[in-house]
């Protein structure tokens, strides 16, 4: 008994079990803080200790290639490393594997094996190793992330933490020890390393238990969720849908209840999913994952109840309700799918609202796990949705059984679902779309067909996924035009602004910076090539990045205001001062001068004077450029406040004074041309913004007067074709994905699919599965074409580059150019090729930058990247193209040696082409949205098309089982008439012809019937007749003989009258005995024999008489049948018989007799050929027929036996006739393979 308990509700015990355990450890655990931060500090020392270990290990390979000889070069120490490794000999850096960051001997060489190296905004764990080769010291240094601080963030740039060694960021790590023991991290030999400073989350997003604990909850949470799966169908008979629910309900809720309290998954492993900053609406919600695994909730909870409703007590009772309750019912579920579709339309949005997260594929192509999870989330709330509708259609459906009054009841709600909405404010047309959806689906019945997969039901499924795809579509739509109003208005706000306040607090730090820099003073007491030198000074080394947007010139002044150079049309300082300093450019800083008159060179200018501290004035004339120009130099350098959001790059814009005079245009727009002046005084330009000439508009305006108008490309209905294909295609695969795991859980044979919807699926497999593959392959094919494209540009650009370089190189190397001047030309043609130039000598180290302040940000070392070494100058390599990653960002780095007159190799030249990973995302999406956007239109009309195919596919079988099922064994059955010579025509063919063998084998059957009643009926009649026949017979033979004593002429009479008598009694015996036989005729023997033999032995027998002439002709001899050698002499004896009497007195009988084979067909034949009257056309179909005769005292069965005879040794009769002149009688035998 309670090993039967025991194994009833193993899983129960076992969750039980698990609970307690969780109990027991979490009140045996210290204090709450205490115990959150020993499980972090413990999870972090773990981590570092595993990451020390790999380090030692990837060390001690990189000794090894020392001890065994090898030769040290890039090529032999290139292995795969999980952490980047770097080679000291005699304490000069000889090998980096990563040229992102490359310590310096000073900052390692307190280091004898482990430690924290804390340098360059990086911090590291050092692992080190020293030993000696040929009398050179040899150090080892493997560097672990731990912190990685950039000093400006942006999309690419962000400071973080190493989430392999922790699993939430920690507030701070510091190089002393803690108070809190538990808090200090040490090595593998219990040496200090750091202490770290746990992050402080709030309850919610925290776990305060152990990990035993936490994993004994986790475990007994599972082990219930198991017990309840396995319980669920019992429990379900036992005590009902409701209880069942309750159930499910109360686990899910607890479940997500302790999910949230203890921040799982996120407290187990820092994912950005599952990361609250990301996306954080309230404590049920508190990231994209956990809003993920709500929806999913939910979606598991409908789909149990869209299964099991059914058999609900509700759902009973909502059936037994009267005429007015289901009224109001039916109603309510009206009521009850808008306020779905409205849910569902809000949550789209409400993704939109509170995150940067997006469904639009066309905005990029690359798939990362928030663009998963997004999508993860748009699939679950369409299969919510989905559930949620055909459970209330049902209903409806099972309420509404007549049209006329489901659609009344549509009508009612809809018109009562549209003022709920008016009142609260929502006018969306996406719900009149699920309004419709709804009527479409009850007036089809399409939830009648969910479970039984037939046409209809895959109807129903996409043209769910259709109807939410459209609701997802006028999100994005509403979402776009409102972030394009929005960028638009800021980007018109940018310029329409007064001044630059951003960039003026930032030129007063350049003023302070500049005024101080005794590199500029030195600079402009140079006697040549001084104001070269300045401007190069100036731009390196004190203008931000901010100022990438200004063309800027440098002037620079003696004391006494002398013009340093000697280019013609130089300004003096005086002419500079005079021509800005004005009251009306006064800035707040007296040294800066804002020029507020936009024009057609530049839009907005600032002129700042800046005296230095010995003597000598610089001046700064920025202007600022056309706002759709590029930078040079990548957006990853400027702080994220600083830099325009990429949307905003390819607007168009035009700036009107007050008198809405265009005063400068920028961008693609023609406004000129096709001028907007007349749309100024048009308010909604200024709102909602206006369509016109291929572009979107919208006006901004200043409290000047001054006005601009921002434009764009009207490409949002094509990117939103490309969306709906997108996302329809993901609800599409998931509707095969569905199908097919169906079919493989319950088996093919379970899917009740008709005919036509065999059809439809097959069709559209047949199309979406290719269509598939030859999307990703061609997509492959194409990016490895752009990919060779781009590379070939890059290599090209690269050459041009490196082409002009070596002549200025050589120059600066021959003493015709400075090193100001030469950095100078090189900045200018860094400026004309927007490249960024690198140089780089022979032992890989920078020597040059047209951008040094990424190195001196200490985003990259001043290392060469380690493989375009190795290629370069071991390999013997002319260019190499490499994939570098910086931060977040993705690029291309092209590399290429520059060699003098005499093949010497000068150095190496490196161009990266930061844009390379969007460029090729740009075409490729352009490229994808095409092809996909074509397929789905293909699809779509498929699914139509399929509707039409299945039906004209279907139609003629329909015709066809129609006209089996109305085949009658009574009545005359109908031929189908088919015209087209198809498969459709093979099938009716063969109807037609079963239909003839039917009519056929009914009159074989009607034959059959005749010929058993006729046997009965001629055993009755010969034993009836008999019987009387033998006394009568007796009683003339007794007469005969007492005829003596009577008169000779009496007896002669009686006697003559008793011969006939006994004559006819004769004839009726042999009549009755002639019954008697084809009632009793036996089954004919099987035998083989030689056919012409048989036959003319028989036809001999009528040859001596006179009276007739036969004609015996055995063309073919040895013709061996499989017969009865008697009933075929009989046979032949009657057509012969049959023969003669048929004949007129009036002439002789002439009888032919024939045997042949008929070797093609495998038949032989015996014709019987008279001379007759032939037989009328009225006894033709009697000929066979048992009891029909036309001669006087014939009994008409002996046809009849030869046909049965004949038939049952697999042959045919038949007779061919010609009244007047003769019939021939046909009897085929089939041949038997002589032995």
């Amino acid at each position: 008994m309670i090993w039967k308990f025991v194994k009833k509700y193993l899983l129960l015990i076992l969750a039980v079990a698990s609970f307690t355990l969780a109990g027991i450890q979490y009140f045996s655990a210290p204090p709450e803080q205490e115990t959150a931060e020993l499980n972090y500090s413990e999870a972090v020392q773990e981590s570092v200790t595993e990451s020390l270990q790999t380090a030692g290990r990837e060390l001690a390979e990189v000794t090894k290639i020392y001890q065994d000889g090898n030769e040290l070069s890039f090529t032999n120490l290139n292995i795969e490393t999980e952490f980047p490794f770097y080679v000291f000999k005699n304490r000069e850096l000889i090998y980096w594997s990563d040229h992102r960051y490359t310590p310096d001997h000073q900052s390692i060489q307190g280091f004898y094996d482990d430690g924290l190296l804390a340098q360059k905004n990086h911090i590291h764990l050092v692992r080190k190793q020293d030993f000696f080769h040929n009398q050179d010291k040899i150090e080892l240094v493997s560097l672990i992330p731990v912190f990685i601080e950039y000093e400006h963030e942006n999309d690419y740039l962000k400071s973080h933490f190493n989430n392999k060694l922790f699993k939430a960021s920690p507030l701070s790590i510091k190089n002393t020890a803690s108070s809190k023991a538990h808090l200090n991290i040490h090595d593998q030999k219990d040496r200090f390393l750091f202490s770290v400073e746990p992050p402080r989350y709030e309850r919610l997003y925290s776990s305060n238990l152990s990990d035993k604990a936490l994993g004994f909850l986790v475990l007994g949470f599972l082990l219930l969720g198991l017990c309840l799966l396995t319980r669920i169908r019992s429990v379900f008979h036992k005590h009902g849908f409701e209880y069942s629910l309750a159930l499910i309900i109360i686990y899910v809720v607890v479940v997500r209840w302790f999910m949230l309290a203890n921040s799982i998954p996120y407290s187990l492993y820092e994912i950005d999913l599952f990361n609250p900053k990301y996306f954080a609406v309230n404590a049920f919600t508190p990231s994209l994952g956990d809003l993920i695994v709500n929806t999913l909730c939910f979606t598991l909870i409908a789909l149990f109840i869209a299964y099991r409703f059914h058999k609900s007590a509700l759902y009973r009772n909502i059936i037994k309700s009267g005429i007015h309750g289901r009224s109001v019912i039916s109603v309510i579920t009206i009521l009850l799918s808008t306020a779905v579709t409205y849910c569902c339309h809000k949550a789209l949005i409400y993704l939109y609202e509170k995150s940067n997260y997006m469904l639009d594929f066309s905005v990029s192509t690359s798939f990362d796990n928030i663009k998963l999870g997004v999508l993860a989330f748009y699939v679950f709330l369409a299969i919510l949705f989905f559930l949620s509708q055909h459970l209330l259609i049902g209903i409806f459906l099972r309420l509404n059984n007549r049209h006329k009054s489901g659609l009344a009841h549509w009508v009612y709600g809809a018109i009562l679902s549209a003022i709920i909405l008016l009142f609260v404010g929502e006018t969306s047309w996406v719900l009149l779309i699920g309004a419709f959806y709804f009527l479409i689906s009850y007036w089809f019945k399409f939830p009648l067909y969910l479970y039984t997969l037939k046409y209809r039901t895959s109807i129903f499924f996409f043209l769910g996924a259709f109807v939410f795809t459209l609701i997802s579509m006028q999100v994005l739509h509403h979402e776009n035009r409102r972030k394009a109003a929005f960028d638009k208005l800021n980007f018109g706000k940018q310029f329409l602004a007064e001044n630059d306040a951003l960039g003026e607090g930032l030129l007063g730090k350049v003023i302070l910076s500049i005024k101080s820099d005794s590199a500029i003073q030195n600079a402009i007491q140079r006697p040549t090539l001084a104001r070269e030198a300045v401007s190069s000074l100036v731009k390196e080394n004190h203008l931000e990045l901010y100022f990438d947007k200004y063309d800027t010139e440098v002037y620079s002044f003696k004391p006494l205001g002398e013009q340093l150079g000697f280019e013609e049309n130089l300004p003096s300082l005086q002419e500079l001062e005079n021509q800005y300093k004005k009251p009306n450019y006064q800035t707040t800083n007296a040294n800066i001068f804002f020029i507020d008159e936009t024009g057609e060179k530049f839009i907005k200018q600032y002129v700042v004077f800046i005296p230095l501290e010995r003597g000598g004035t610089v001046v700064l004339d920025m202007k600022q450029r056309n706002a759709n120009k590029k930078s040079v130099y990548p957006e990853l350098l400027m702080e994220k406040k600083l830099s325009q959001s990429p949307e905003i790059k390819p607007f168009s814009y035009a700036i009107y004074d007050d008198k809405n005079e265009l005063i400068y245009s920028g961008g693609k727009y023609n406004y000129h041309k096709y001028g907007l002046t007349d749309y100024l005084k048009n308010d909604q330009l200024f709102s909602d913004g206006i369509q016109f000439n291929g572009f979107n508009h919208l006006g901004v305006t200043n409290d000047t007067g001054r006005k601009i108008i921002v434009s764009t490309n009207d490409h949002l209905w094509k990117s939103l074709l490309s969306d709906f294909s997108f996302l329809y295609l993901v609800l599409v695969s998931v509707i095969f994905v569905v199908i097919l795991f169906y079919a493989f859980s319950f088996g093919l044979r379970k899917l009740k699919m008709n005919f036509s919807t065999k059809i439809q699926v097959y069709l559209n497999a047949a199309f979406l599965l290719p269509f598939m593959l030859l999307l990703f392959v061609t997509i492959g094919i194409i990016r490895s074409t752009l990919l060779n494209i781009q590379e070939g540009f890059y290599f090209e650009n690269t050459q041009n580059i490196s082409s002009t370089f070596r002549i200025h190189l050589q120059n600066l190397k021959e003493g015709r150019y400075s090193e100001a001047f030469f950095e100078q030309e090189i900045n200018k043609l860094a400026q004309d090729t927007r490249s960024d130039i690198n140089y780089f000598n022979e032992e890989g180290k920078l020597v040059y930058s047209s951008r040094p302040l990424i190195y001196e940000y200490n985003l990259l070392s001043k290392c060469i990247n380690p493989g375009a070494y190795r290629a370069i100058v071991e390999e013997n390599e002319n260019e190499i193209l490499l994939s570098e990653k910086l931060g977040d960002l993705e690029y291309r780095a092209a590399y290429m040696t520059i060699k003098d007159s005499q093949n010497e190799r000068l150095g190496i030249i490196g161009v990266p082409f930061f844009n390379s990973s969007t460029a090729l995302e740009s075409q490729l999406k352009e490229v994808f949205t095409t092809i996909l956007s074509i397929c789905i239109a293909l699809f779509l009309a498929l699914l139509v098309l399929s509707y039409y195919a299945s039906g004209q596919l279907t139609n003629p079988l329909k015709m066809v089982a129609q006209k089996i099922k109305r085949i009658s064994l009574n009545e005359v059955n109908e031929p189908i008439h088919w015209e087209a010579d198809d498969e459709i025509g093979v099938l009716t063919g063969s109807y037609n012809q079963m239909l003839k063998k039917l009519e056929e084998s009914k009159d074989a059957l009607s034959q059959s019937e005749k010929q058993t009643a006729w046997r009965e009926m001629a055993r009755q009649v010969a034993h009836e007749i008999k019987n009387p026949l033998t006394p009568m017979k007796l009683s003339i033979q007794q007469l005969q003989r007492t005829l003596p004593t009577l008169e000779d002429t009496t007896r002669g009479r009686i006697e003559r009258s008793l011969n006939s008598l006994t004559e006819q009694i004769d004839n009726i015996s042999e009549i009755a005995n002639s019954f008697s036989e084809f009632a009793k005729m036996p089954v004919p023997r099987s035998e083989v024999f030689e056919l012409g033999t048989v036959v003319q032995r028989t036809a001999y027998l009528y040859a001596q008489d006179n009276g007739l002439d036969i004609n015996i002709d055995i063309k073919d001899q040895g013709l061996m049948v499989r017969s009865d050698h008697q009933l075929i002499n009989r046979v032949v004896t009657n057509l012969i018989i049959n023969g003669i009497q048929s004949v007129p007195e009036d002439r002789k009988p002439q009888i032919e007799v024939k045997v042949y084979g008929h070797h093609k067909d495998k038949f032989a034949i015996i014709e019987v050929k008279d001379n007759g009257s032939g037989i009328p056309e009225e006894n033709r179909k009697k000929v066979f027929m048992p009891n029909f005769s036309t001669k006087i005292g014939g009994s008409g069965l002996g046809l009849a036996m030869a046909k049965r005879g004949v038939e049952h040794s697999g042959g045919n009769i038949w007779f061919e006739t010609d009244e007047n002149k003769g019939t021939t009688f046909y009897v085929d035998l089939p041949l038997v393979r002589k032995a």
